[in-house]
């Protein structure tokens, strides 16, 4: 047996005593209840559909139904090669104990294993929030309400730049606290620089593209990309918020995806999308990030992609960014389970120089993100 084997089977071992050690409080949950910091969750339209749905599947499965395969110890086992390689392929030590964890988070669910959270000097300060209220706009979002914060950032090269986010309570815990976009991997920082060119896939409500605007200055520009007609009036209403970054955010209508196409029918009734929820694909306008760069762009340093499973086309649509620029990229891996493999391996295929780095972010099974600097 090699030596190689021989690990293999010893992390799949440790990692199935681990999964089956948490599983083993049964019906018993984590009793910090509201205190939780991921209680937030259990109010997401997503979860509740969930759990309206978990009586449905269980009589189904009573009638012999079997449901599309999800994370589970029999999944984790039948895909443990995969999981395996895409650990192996991670740089750092950090990166493949936070890949375990996550593996161990969603087979035993957050009501289960609590996921260690790091501490970090905060990012931001909060001056000032006030409920936000606009007459034909929802008040909430992710069950979660709005506010407009005055926050003020505190970056090396962006200290004491101030900006109002529209945004919900987890914002400040998200760039402070979990920082899926702006952690330090092998002492590189992957956060957006002064004067770079970043690329938001999936700026949703535009509260991060605001910062990403702080983080870059004058001299950079965001590019966000978000189809969906509400998020879009979001993200005017964050430009018309600040208008000393207005000049550097650059707010796009089109989904992006592996090619430039036209909608084969309107996205209207679609005023939200939730992690977990897929859309059909003609429902909006397309453009391959490769096609939007070709003409406008001379450089691109950073991407973030959160696209709701539609990162594997997104990035094949990217590729000639990838090879000839070499930005650093933040790609979510959570969507779907095979996420935790292909997107690695997609990323290492459009250009081998790439040194990959892996976090997970909340308490919850959201927010997995596969990060890729180059080596160069």
């Amino acid at each position: 047996m090699t030596s190689d084997n021989q690990s293999f089977k010893n992390w799949l071992k440790s990692i199935t005593e681990q999964i089956q050690f948490a599983q083993r409080s049964g019906g018993k949950k984590r009793m910090d209840g509201k205190s939780g910091d991921w209680a937030w969750f259990e109010r997401a339209t997503s979860y509740r559909l969930k759990l309206l749905l978990s009586p449905v599947k269980g009589a189904l499965a009573m009638l012999g139904w079997k449901e599309r395969s999800a994370i589970s110890l029999n999944w984790l086992r039948e895909h443990a090669t995969e999981l395996w390689t895409t650990r192996c392929l991670l740089a750092d030590d950090l990166s493949r104990l936070l890949y375990d964890f996550s593996l161990i988070l969603r087979t035993t669910s957050h009501r289960h294993f609590l996921y260690p959270r790091m501490d970090y000097d905060d990012l931001a300060r909060l001056n000032k929030a006030i409920p936000f209220s606009m007459a034909g706009l929802p008040e909430d979002y992710l069950g979660l309400p709005l506010q407009i914060c005055d926050l003020t950032l505190n970056v090396s090269g962006s200290e004491g730049v101030n900006m109002q986010v529209i945004c919900n309570s987890q914002l400040l815990d998200g760039i402070n606290y979990y920082r899926q976009y702006f952690v330090t991997r092998e002492g590189e920082d992957i956060s957006p620089k002064t004067g770079e060119v970043v690329l938001d896939c999936g700026a949703c409500i535009g509260d991060y593209s605001v910062i990403f605007a702080a983080m870059v200055g004058p001299s950079g520009q965001v590019h966000a990309f978000d189809p969906l007609p509400l998020h879009n009036r979001y993200c005017d209403l964050q430009s018309q918020l600040n208008p000393n970054l207005a000049q550097v955010m650059h707010f796009n209508t089109e989904a992006v995806g592996k090619r430039t196409s036209k909608a084969k029918q309107n996205a209207i009734g679609l005023d939200r999308i939730t992690p977990g929820l897929r859309v059909e694909d003609s429902a909006f306008d397309f453009i391959s990030l490769d096609d939007y760069a070709k003409n406008r762009l001379n450089r691109v340093d950073y991407i973030k992609m959160d696209i709701e499973g539609a990162e594997m086309d997104a990035l094949a649509g990217a590729e000639n960014i990838i090879r000839t620029f070499k930005p650093r990229l933040a790609i979510s891996g959570y969507h779907k389970p095979s996420d935790l493999w292909e997107i690695p391996q997609k990323i290492m295929s459009l250009n081998p120089g790439y040194k990959l780095t892996f976090g997970h972010h909340s308490q919850v099974r959201w927010e997995s993100v596969f990060y890729a600097i180059h080596k160069n």
